[in-house]
């Protein structure tokens, strides 16, 4: 199913420990303690909404982004950390996270198309197509903030829920 920005943050707030997530200006930005980011990097990768293209892997100057794309497409990094392989036709990490030179290239997969991306997050869409099951995921959204909640109040609350 197509995911909203806000539940992307509600999918690393369950997928991660000790991470903190924002929605800013059009990107969205993970902040962890470095021990936790090459797991963390790991199931980003790895998981249904990571476009090699748009999505960047930073730990130093994550606001050295615009909301352009470059010349190959690729999401706009001042550090120059991933450059696009015209022979490999993938994005490929030339740079670490704080923008020191990698000993090996590493690449990462395809760039998505536009029909992919469209299908997979309405963070690239232009039209404004509602969830099929909005209820159902706002329902279970509500059960999971009640647990939480009464869970930490009072756990006594949750028998029988």
């Amino acid at each position: 199913p197509v995911i909203a920005p806000w539940l992307r943050a509600r999918m690393y707030f369950n997928r991660l420990r000790g991470v903190d997530t924002v929605i800013y200006s059009g990107r969205e930005i993970l902040e962890m303690r470095e021990r936790d980011v090459e797991a963390a990097t790991r199931m980003l990768i790895e998981t249904e909404v990571f476009d090699p293209a748009r999505t960047a892997l930073k730990g130093l100057t994550v606001h050295g982004h615009a909301l352009r794309l470059d010349q190959d497409g690729l999401m706009f990094d001042a550090r120059r950390r991933y450059v696009y392989d015209k022979d490999l036709k993938e994005v490929v990490y030339i740079k670490n996270m704080h923008a020191q030179m990698l000993d090996e290239p590493i690449p990462v997969g395809r760039p998505l198309t536009e029909e992919e991306l469209d299908t997979m997050d309405v963070t690239y869409r232009w039209n404004l197509t509602p969830y099929k099951s909005r209820t159902e995921i706002l329902l279970i959204i509500t059960r999971a903030t009640h647990f939480r909640i009464l869970g930490g109040f009072k756990p006594d609350l949750i028998k029988g829920m």
